[in-house]
């Protein structure tokens, strides 16, 4: 699955409000690599995507230039990129895999939100999802996985960890320690 060596690489994420996070920090490990999230029709009508200032207080100014909802223009970006991240959860018209190229990197993960590792790993499983966010979890168990007061809302930690697997599937740089201990420290998105 490794894309080494492949520089300007363009990543398009589909599902719901986690994967935006990490369309976010894929986008700031270089300059060369452009992202977008694209909307699944399960969230087209859900206030945090369709309130312009709620979006941009959760995620930032920034992300909401890279976001997609319109139909023909997702399925331009899903035929047009290199690498797809996905939640097949949410793909319930089987949009990934009836646009995309036979050449492009596909990588599955399974909802984050899942209240109990049980369960998430059944959807693991059902999905036969490339990132095991249940084993992230478990081998994690000492550090703050969630925000608190936030329910299922996943921590900077977490979501930094997820990209981590993301960079080893592609052979590709994470942050510099320097780098990754800032964005810790900084709970991103802005719940």
């Amino acid at each position: 699955m490794a894309h080494t060596g492949q520089h300007n690489m363009r990543f398009v994420f589909m599902g719901n409000c986690q994967m935006v996070a990490l369309c976010q920090y894929i986008r700031n490990l270089s300059r060369d690599y452009e992202t977008l999230w694209v909307c699944p029709d399960r969230f087209k009508d859900s206030f945090w995507v369709t309130s312009k200032p709620r979006f941009e207080n959760i995620f930032g100014i920034e992300q909401s230039k890279h976001n997609i909802t319109e139909h023909s223009k997702i399925i331009e970006s899903l035929q047009t990129t290199d690498v797809v991240v996905y939640q097949p959860h949410f793909d319930s018209n089987n949009i990934v895999e009836d646009n995309c190229r036979n050449n492009q990197i596909k990588i599955t993960i399974a909802p984050i939100f899942v209240n109990s590792t049980e369960r998430m790993k059944i959807k693991e499983k059902k999905y036969n999802t490339n990132i095991k966010v249940s084993e992230i979890i478990e081998k994690n168990k000492d550090k703050t996985l969630y925000v608190k007061d936030k329910d299922n809302h996943p921590s900077s930690f977490l979501l930094l960890e997820i990209v981590r697997e993301i960079c080893a599937l592609l052979d590709i740089e994470f942050y510099q320690d320097e780098k990754y201990k800032e964005l810790l420290n900084k709970q991103y998105p802005y719940y």
